[in-house]
């Protein structure tokens, strides 16, 4: 091998471990040619290995045979493997350091370190319930894929996509279609957030939604009964020959007048009645629960039930199941995680009265919406505002403060009157 000189003020020197130990030291730093691009840089405190190759410079590492120190042969076994590196990838020696450093960083963390990291950031960007849910979700995929797996195993180059698809698949089953889909789209989240911590590469998320994964199955709406078989729903409820708990049929009949989400119909509070622009309503803040408002978006948008006489009777008779001290109208049936009914009462009840597949809690809007223009008559936007959607674009929402609660009033009054007209009786 020849071997050229870098910056010698000496004859020509030969590298070698013995050549190499016997420079000496200076506080004016000199350079020894090693070959290959390698040379050796002499200081007053030391030795150090460093390499040039198309313009750029990378650090090798401290000659000598102390702990972190290299010989002559280590570092041109180093030098070479950065070189081949930097030809492989077209990125400059230099930054190889910093390559191995966030590679070291990335094999250091598994997916509950990234589970648990996002789940702290989400917190304060998302509602106490959504962030309560989504840990729930991110718990539920823990139990089907081992947390202490090393997020660079997860790379969707490598055998990652694959792992998390199944995962998928499995909480797919054979109904939960948009669990799946939801599930996805928040790992996908939690990997965004790794690839920003630089715990992951760069487009390595194996989470990621790619054409075709939210339409492998057929949407179809939430089931509800015609209208002519409603007569015959009511006449159930008001029987209640399965004898379920009253809660649970109270909760269903206020769910029948008024079309609530069952996470806002459980979650309503005595201290919500109010009056507002001069109409009696429940008043329900804008970041509750199921009312759908996008946090720090329009969450500060309350919903308004006015009060008819069916839904006042309603109140009055769930009066007598809540003490002095009662929060909620609607009183949890036994002790549960809840503080107030199940979310899943009115759908157990639908269930137990031998509707299951025909009729759910979220299924009878869709009623209410059909029903309401076709036998009603109603104008859709007074239907929909008392549905809890907030209507037209950004703009319209951003400028149109507009209630109409003497409308959606005589609205609701006329559905709830054709529900009593239908059989539906208010006290059992």
């Amino acid at each position: 091998m020849i071997w050229r000189e870098v910056m010698t003020t000496s004859d020509k020197f030969i590298p070698s471990q013995k050549s190499i130990r016997e420079l000496p030291l200076s506080p004016n730093s000199y350079k020894k040619g090693c070959g290959e691009g390698l040379y050796v840089e002499v200081r007053d405190k030391g030795k150090y290995f460093k390499a040039k190759y198309r313009g750029s410079e990378s650090y090798i590492g401290k000659f000598g045979k102390g702990h972190g120190e290299i010989s002559l042969e280590e570092a041109l076994k180093k030098w070479r493997v950065i070189k081949d590196w930097s030809k492989e990838t077209s990125n400059k020696v230099g930054t190889y350091n910093l390559h191995m450093k966030k590679e070291r960083i990335r094999r250091s963390y598994n997916l509950d370190d990234a589970v648990k990291g996002f789940l702290e950031e989400h917190k304060s960007k998302v509602k106490p319930t959504s962030y309560k849910e989504n840990a729930r979700k991110l718990n539920q995929i823990l139990s089907l894929v081992s947390p202490y797996t090393p997020l660079n195993e997860l790379y969707f180059d490598g055998e990652g996509r694959e792992t998390i698809m199944n995962v998928i698949e499995e909480i797919r089953g054979e109904t939960k279609h948009d669990m799946a889909i939801r599930s996805q789209q928040l790992l996908s989240q939690v990997f965004n957030f790794s690839i920003r911590k630089g715990w992951m590469k760069q487009g390595q998320n194996p989470a990621v939604l790619m054409d075709g994964d939210e339409i492998k199955y057929r949407s179809t709406p939430h089931p509800t009964v015609s209208w002519n078989e409603v007569p015959q729903l009511i006449k159930d409820i008001n029987l209640n020959r399965i004898n379920s708990h009253k809660q649970s049929v109270y909760s269903t009949k206020m769910l029948l007048m008024t079309g609530l989400r069952t996470g806002t119909l459980v979650r309503l509070e005595w201290d919500w009645i109010t009056t507002v622009n001069g109409v009696e309503c429940i008043e329900i803040p804008g970041d509750t629960y199921g009312l759908k408002r996008r946090f720090f978006e329009n969450d500060n948008i309350p919903h308004h039930i006015p009060l008819t006489p069916q839904i006042e009777k309603l109140l009055d008779v769930c009066r007598n199941f809540v003490g002095e001290d009662g929060k909620y109208v609607f009183q949890p049936l036994r002790q549960n995680r809840y503080p107030h009914l199940d979310p899943e009462a009115p759908n157990n009840y639908f269930k137990r009265l031998g509707y299951k597949g025909r009729q759910i809690a979220h299924g009878w809007r869709r009623t209410i919406l059909t029903a309401g223009q076709e036998v009603l008559k109603e104008n859709s936007d007074i239907i929909q505002r008392q549905m809890c959607h907030l209507l037209g674009d950004k703009v319209r929402r951003a400028y149109d403060e507009s209630l109409m609660l003497d409308e959606r009033k005589r609205y609701l009054e006329k559905w709830c009157n054709l529900l009593v007209d239908l059989g539906l009786e208010i006290s059992v």
